[in-house]
C-alpha cells in the first residue's frame, strides 16, 4: 500500500493542483488506496506508540487505559481521514 501511495502521489511530474487532486481521488481505485492507507498508517503508528508505552512497565489497569485511549484515538483518526477522503472526492472540480 505504501509503495502504491508513493507511486500515485509522489512520483508525479511536479505538484498537482487542487483540481488534479480531486480528479485523482475521484478514481475508485485511488480512493480505496487512500482509505486503506489511512487504516494501515494509523494502525502502525498507534501500535508503535503502544509498544513504547508498554515498555514502561505499567500496571494492568494502566495498560488497559492506554489501550482504550489509543483505540479511541485510532477510531477518531480513521473516521476523520475517511470523512476527508469523501469530501475531497465529492469536491467540485
Amino acid at each position: 500500500i505504501v509503495i502504491l501511495h508513493m507511486i500515485f502521489h509522489h512520483f508525479q511530474e511536479g505538484l498537482l493542483s487542487v483540481s488534479q487532486v480531486v480528479a485523482h481521488v475521484a478514481d475508485p481505485a485511488i480512493f480505496l488506496l487512500e482509505i486503506l492507507f489511512v487504516l494501515v498508517v494509523t494502525y502502525h503508528a498507534l501500535l508503535g506508540i503502544k509498544a513504547v508505552i508498554f515498555d514502561l512497565q505499567l500496571s494492568d489497569s494502566a495498560r488497559r487505559k492506554v489501550s482504550m485511549g489509543l483505540t479511541v484515538l485510532g477510531v477518531v483518526t480513521v473516521v476523520y481521514g475517511v470523512i476527508l477522503a469523501f469530501l475531497i472526492r465529492s469536491a467540485p472540480v
